[in-house]
């Protein structure tokens, strides 16, 4: 059964959803994609927050958790039905409360983000101790990561079993190898009548993956120039 929001709650939700129906009336040409991007994400992330906090409110006896915004939503890039890629990390699993929790966070999610606001949303769920044996592709979601609710102890918790167990090499090999695939499918060059703007050469996902991989080799990331802005406000404008 899914839990029915508080009055007050529910006043906000509705706000929240009618802002974001406004914020993509007004998405056009003209505008920042990031810019954008960033406040539709805010209004996404204040969901969230009172989704969680509403939810645990009730299960007062669940272990710390974490929520955790991954991905595009991570890096605050949600375009206007971008996927919601969402992790929940628990301070430890063996609470008698924990699954009933995580089954009515997962409900008042997917009744609001998914129901309401039309947005897909991932959902993954992971352990602290599962980090060191995590694939190419689940660290690379990671590597955008933040906090959205809940416990910030138990979210460095996650970000410290990343980092100290992150095999540098083996991960900017594979975000090569995805490139140069990436480039064989789409186009090798942003010459193109007609270019893809996440994968293709020069495209959203190239500067991320580089990105990517001056984390995995403890360089500073580069900055998002205006370039990489009105790729993101294409992307928007195509919806």
């Amino acid at each position: 059964m899914t839990p029915t929001p508080a009055p007050e709650l529910a006043i906000e939700l509705e706000q929240l959803k009618a802002a974001r129906l406004r914020l993509i009336d007004d998405c056009n040409a003209e505008g920042d994609g990031s810019a954008w991007c960033a406040e539709h994400s805010a209004i996404v992330d204040r969901a969230a927050t009172l989704l969680f906090q509403g939810t645990m409110a009730s299960y007062p006896a669940a272990p710390r958790l974490a929520l955790v915004a991954t991905g595009g939503y991570g890096r605050r890039e949600l375009a206007p039905f971008s996927d919601i890629d969402i992790t929940v990390v628990p301070e430890e699993a063996d609470s008698p409360v924990l699954d009933e929790a995580l089954r009515s966070l997962f409900r008042a999610l997917h009744q609001t983000l998914g129901s309401d606001f039309k947005l897909e949303i991932g959902y993954a769920y992971r352990l602290i101790s599962d980090v060191a044996g995590l694939d190419a592709v689940t660290r690379t979601g990671l590597l955008d990561a933040r906090p959205v609710a809940g416990s910030q102890r138990v979210f460095n918790a996650l970000a410290d079993a990343f980092w100290e167990s992150m095999p540098s090499g083996e991960f900017v090999l594979a975000k090569i190898t995805e490139r140069v695939a990436a480039s064989r499918r789409f186009n090798d060059s942003p010459l193109s009548i007609e270019p893809h703007l996440k994968e293709g050469a020069g495209g959203l996902r190239a500067y991320q993956a580089s990105n990517w991989i001056r984390a995995a080799i403890g360089e500073r990331a580069a900055r998002p120039d205006h370039h990489y802005a009105t790729l993101l406000g294409a992307r928007n404008l195509l919806r």
